[in-house]
């Protein structure tokens, strides 16, 4: 009897090592993992799976990464390995992966430094000493005669992002365009908006407008209409009314430090398609900390009129993955309503229930900002998207200097994104606030692209703000925590020394 059950343990300890072994020579061809993260970001949208599923060609990507790395940057490597391995899993033997270590090679070294890959410094402890030594961390896309680089792989966080976008800038026949109208405006896009130029740059060949807009963008951005001449005003009207698409970021109040002044309702009003902007400011019990100084001492202090917005329609895939966005000194925006208009309008985001508005007299110290009765507070909006054929702002006629023959009254179907704030993307808030970058990424994505690529950049935001509760919750779960959690506890402890009593006796 003992040898039999020896043998069936042995037979049992042999079927269930065959079994791994099969399993595991099966999982290593077809991928199975099962992600439970809120927003799946350990495996691939269905837009990077795409874009490798249709690729007609070979495409090699060559990881340029040091063998020898501290133990901080490991997980790196391990994830940028696994984050490959399931776009290979997915490009039907198209793709192909190679991890190479420049140092190993000068040949190699010199087509790094060719491709824009950098040796990085890095801390290695080695013979219990801590040295500094040079390492690589980049990674470059190859496909026909093209190729794409990611100089250095800081972390993971967007990796894929970064990685599925340039696959799509390499299999698509053109590079997107897009248009800044700064100069005339209120702003400049290499001193104000660097940050934001060099993010854009990244994804996107940037073309800045002074008097034409070309026919070959893709989007364009205009920042602050408060010094555009009406010829200006008339250029940007025809371009979308012949279908180009716009994000319109226009201030109603105009703020220089702490003095701020409303932008004429008239010159406003030269811009409207299917809202108009408010020459108001916007105040949120919800907001953001704001540094001031008195000349002595600097203090930071919660700052009304830096609006945090939480608000998002959940339905519009711009935002609906956004946790919030700092909106300073930002106007509301008011839907216009048009029985007869074709076009339809979008509220992408709100200010909660608690905030209010000031007009006409602004006074942006926070000392000055008090919260008003209630009767003054409620919600407001701030960014919408027009979509659909919008009306010229010049209505029938051509100003005058153009040819009358070729204005054009009613736009193609076409899309328009409207805020009151064009200071969002300055560089202290893209820089201090990244889901501001996001945001305005998202919209360039949404209006070039459709909404392909947003769900891959969203899905590792992970700021989870408090929501806003009235006074009366407050105080409740503070009586809770002061009061009734300790009075749970004695009785509790009242019950059981009852019971131990009883059991005594």
């Amino acid at each position: 009897m003992k040898r039999k059950d020896t043998l069936k343990e042995v037979l049992s300890l042999v079927l269930i090592v065959v079994i791994m072994v099969v399993l595991n020579f099966i999982f290593t061809r077809v991928l199975v993992r099962v992600d439970l993260t809120q927003n799946k970001i350990y495996s691939l949208s269905d837009a990077s799976q795409k874009a490798v599923e249709n690729l007609n060609d070979i495409m090699i990507v060559k990881v340029y990464m040091s063998e020898k790395l501290p133990p901080t940057l490991m997980p790196i490597r391990e994830r940028v390995a696994d984050l490959l391995d399931e776009y290979r899993a997915y490009s039907h033997g198209n793709l192909r992966i190679e991890f190479i270590d420049p140092a190993k090679d000068k040949k190699v070294q010199d087509e790094v430094r060719m491709l824009g890959i950098p040796a990085v410094e890095m801390n290695i402890l080695q013979k219990d000493r801590l040295q500094v030594v040079k390492g690589y961390l980049g990674l470059a896309i190859f496909y026909l005669n093209k190729h794409e680089v990611i100089p250095v792989i800081q972390n993971t966080d967007d990796l894929e992002y970064q990685i599925t976008s340039r696959i799509l800038k390499l299999t698509q026949n053109r590079e997107r365009v897009v248009g800044f109208l700064v100069k005339g405006g209120d702003h400049d896009l290499n001193g104000d908006y660097e940050t934001l130029r060099k993010r854009v740059a990244d994804e996107f060949k940037i073309v800045e407008i002074d008097s034409t807009i070309p026919d070959s963008l893709d989007v364009l951005v205009v920042a602050g209409i408060s010094k555009l001449d009406t010829s200006t005003l008339y250029r940007i009207d025809q371009y979308i009314m012949h279908g180009g698409k716009a994000i319109l970021l226009i201030d109603g109040v105009d703020v220089q430090g702490l003095n701020a002044r409303a932008v004429p309702e008239a010159k406003l009003n030269l811009m409207k398609y299917g809202v108009k902007v408010e020459p108001n400011l916007v105040l949120d019990v919800s907001n953001e900390m704001a540094p001031f100084s008195t000349g002595v001492m600097r203090f930071i202090v919660p700052y009304p009129l830096w609006v945090k917005v939480r608000n998002f329609n959940p339905d519009n895939p711009i935002v609906s993955k956004l946790n919030s966005l700092v909106l300073p000194w930002t106007s509301s925006i008011t839907p216009l309503k048009d029985s007869t208009a074709k076009y339809r309008v979008t509220i992408l985001a709100k200010s909660t229930k608690l905030s209010w508005e000031e007009r006409g007299f602004f006074l942006l110290a926070p000392d000055y900002l008090k919260r008003p009765a209630k009767n003054r507070l409620k919600q407001f909006d701030l960014i919408a998207l027009v979509q659909g054929q919008i009306p010229s702002a010049f209505g029938d006629k051509a100003p005058s200097g153009f040819d009358q023959k070729k204005h054009k009254s009613l736009s193609d179907s076409t899309f328009v994104i409207v805020m009151g704030d064009s200071k969002f993307l300055e560089n202290p808030f893209a820089g201090s606030f990244k889901e501001n970058l996001v945001f305005f990424m998202n919209a360039l994505d949404y209006l070039s692209l459709g909404s392909e690529l947003i769900n891959v950049r969203t899905k590792v935001l992970t700021e989870r703000p408090i929501k806003q509760v009235s006074d009366t919750t407050k105080a409740m779960i503070r009586l809770i925590n002061i009061v009734l959690m300790p009075l749970l506890v004695i009785i509790f402890g009242l019950v059981r020394y009852s019971i131990r009593r009883k059991r005594r006796r």
